[in-house]
């Protein structure tokens, strides 16, 4: 039987075309082509388990507040790519809604109880289940801070569905089905995904040119400011001396320098005393290094 995660290989999903569309806050282009293109899965973190476990309580809550009655039908594939893989879908009278449910630590992003306002990644998500589905509302039932339901409720805006899937078109016509990587978002990315150099020469554009003076300037004023910073810690801790706290005229707290001792661990002693045991649970790391000339 086939799993979900070899499933999502198959097509875009709704927390994908949030990625594509770069507005995602867990995931990029890069990680969602990983996914599709080389199977690269992601990591549960406690968030999303206990997201899982919380789900049918939280859709059981939707169901009895808005009576409603609930079916999960699973994923569904439109024009073999196009993947909506809904919490649950909900008939109310003769109205039929896509129902996604979700938990969050507090309400930040999302507007007030009954209204349209939720976080932009969940309403990326939204529209695309409604394109898909080709349904006009869906709701979200959100349990916030544990205690606190609540449902938001979005119309599909056809502009939206179209902008979004004019993206995910081209992102799996050609970054997954050519297997062309989509640009990085960020310097670690990069360094992943060009981990080795091949030798070769690149004549580099004007643009890229003008960032590594960009680059070079921006640095001598980090420089700059972290001398300055130094200079003001200097400064506080030679008027400290052996003292922990430091007061103003009034008697207030400003600055505080107590001793805290922490455990660090030894990796140059227990080599000298292991050198066997060092060597055996030492892993070579390879990098590339970015030096301006």
């Amino acid at each position: 039987m086939t799993d979900f995660a070899t499933m999502r290989r198959k097509g875009i999903g709704g927390s994908d075309v949030a990625a594509i569309a770069g507005l995602n806050p867990w995931k990029t282009p890069l990680a969602v082509w990983r996914e599709k293109v080389l199977g690269e899965r992601v990591e549960e973190n406690a968030a999303m388990r206990w997201g899982t476990k919380l789900e049918p309580l939280v859709l059981a809550s939707y169901a009895e507040q808005e009576n409603a009655q609930l079916t999960q039908p699973g994923p569904v594939f439109r024009d073999e790519w196009r993947m909506a893989n809904v919490d649950a879908l909900a008939q109310i009278g003769d109205d039929r809604r896509v129902v996604e449910a979700k938990t969050a630590r507090s309400d930040r992003g999302w507007g007030a109880p009954g209204s349209d306002d939720v976080p932009d990644h969940y309403a990326c998500q939204g529209q695309w289940y409604l394109d898909v589905m080709d349904l006009d509302r869906v709701d979200f039932a959100v349990l916030v801070a544990g205690s606190d339901f609540r449902v938001y409720s979005q119309r599909r805006i056809h502009k939206v569905c179209d902008h979004l899937r004019s993206l995910a078109d081209r992102f799996w016509n050609y970054h997954v089905a050519k297997e062309i990587p989509p640009d990085p978002v960020s310097v670690a990315e990069a360094n992943d995904l060009w981990r080795k150099s091949t030798g070769r020469n690149v004549v580099l554009p004007d643009d890229v040119q003008a960032a590594i003076i960009h680059r070079e300037q921006w640095r001598a004023e980090i420089k700059e400011i972290e001398q300055a910073i130094e200079s003001a810690e200097l400064k506080i801790k030679s008027a400290l001396q052996d003292a922990e706290i430091g007061l103003d005229e009034t008697g207030r707290t400003l600055v505080t320098w107590k001793t805290q001792v922490a455990r660090r661990f030894d990796s140059a002693r227990f080599k000298a005393s292991h050198a066997s045991l060092y060597e055996e649970y030492c892993n070579q790391t390879e990098s590339r290094v970015l030096r301006i000339k």
